[in-house]
């Protein structure tokens, strides 16, 4: 099991596939960077973002996140290890907003994740939702997204993922297939595409890299 944790720890993407269940260890740090490819066919720009993490003790993890598309957002996640690889964790965070009736959303989540060994490799799947409403109790958005992935050699990664963001009038479900490589050590670069299932978004190449220290 700790070996699964430690690798679920290296391998998930936050910021890029969301804020996961497991924990950052006490005094562990995660950064991450991200760029969305302007889409030429839609006329929809691209975007940069910034993501942090750092663990505060072995269960409580402090996260921030800046982000061209949607501004930028700070929370505390608290996670539990349960028998069997199973990990579990809520999150409570403040977040800019676009609403008219508040300039700050309030947002809570709760998360899930599993490790597993298999003849393919190193196997995890991950379930990240997260609801914000105004401090008056209007909602304003949530979000829930499904991930698997498994790291069929030691330096690869190969994710699959279901984004589902809904909004008033609106709703827009992704489907994302990605691709991770260890470049050195510490570094990782990560190739996502955008496939849109419903809503009408657009097509999107996303690109990360990513670091632990």
């Amino acid at each position: 099991m700790l070996r699964l944790m430690t690798i679920c720890l290296l391998l998930l993407p936050p910021g890029i596939a969301g804020a996961d269940a497991w924990p950052r260890g006490k005094g562990q740090v995660f950064a991450a960077a991200k760029l969305r490819l302007p889409n030429r066919d839609t006329r929809h720009s691209g975007t940069r973002g910034v993501f942090a993490e750092y663990g505060l003790t072995d269960k409580l993890t402090l996260g921030a996140e800046q982000d061209q598309g949607s501004g930028a957002r700070v929370f505390l996640r608290w996670a539990k290890l349960r028998p069997g690889g199973l990990v579990t964790a809520q999150s409570f965070g403040l977040a800019e907003s676009d609403n008219p009736y508040a300039d700050v959303l309030v947002e809570t989540g709760l998360h899930a994740g599993y490790g597993w060994e298999s003849r393919l490799g190193a196997g995890w799947i991950s379930l990240d939702s997260r609801f914000s409403a105004t401090p008056q109790g209007i909602w304003d958005h949530a979000k829930l997204d499904l991930l698997a992935g498994v790291k069929p050699v030691p330096r690869l990664m190969t994710m699959l993922s279901v984004e589902t963001h809904a909004e008033p009038g609106a709703t827009f479900v992704n489907l994302v297939p990605s691709l991770a490589w260890r470049l050195f050590p510490v570094f990782t670069i990560q190739a996502r595409y955008r496939t849109p299932l419903h809503g009408g978004a657009a097509r999107q190449i996303e690109f990360a890299l990513w670091t632990k220290f």
